[in-house]
């Protein structure tokens, strides 16, 4: 059985000034038994030398709350999968994979030759 996850984060248009962002809300469809990526988040966490109380240590919350995550009965705030990318050195579109959210339809990163 699915259920919905909100993730929000600030969107910077190159029309807006960098003070002026419009908070984006998706509303992602979640499948509890459906990965949508080849590593969950377990096993990222693993393959960066974490453990995952050590993981827990560095995001700065209890070992529970990174075993929910990991399980899929606690979605993570928008800024502690910030944390997750900057740990892990990932994207945040590998991270929402890991997680076993649908990132179809998510456009990627694009650095802009200035």
């Amino acid at each position: 059985m699915g259920y919905f996850v909100v993730v929000s984060f600030l969107y910077y248009s190159r029309d807006f000034p960098k003070s002026q962002s419009t908070i984006v809300e998706i509303f992602v469809k979640m499948d509890k038994n459906l990965c949508t990526t080849d590593k969950p988040l377990k096993e990222l966490i693993k393959q960066h030398g974490y453990t995952q109380k050590s993981f827990a240590t560095a995001l700065k919350k209890h070992v529970s709350a990174v075993t929910a995550y990991i399980a899929g009965k606690k979605s993570p705030t928008i800024a502690v999968v910030a944390d997750m990318c900057r740990l892990l050195d990932e994207s945040p579109k590998t991270v929402m994979k890991s997680l076993g959210i649908d990132v179809s339809g998510i456009p990627d990163d694009h650095i802009d030759d200035q």
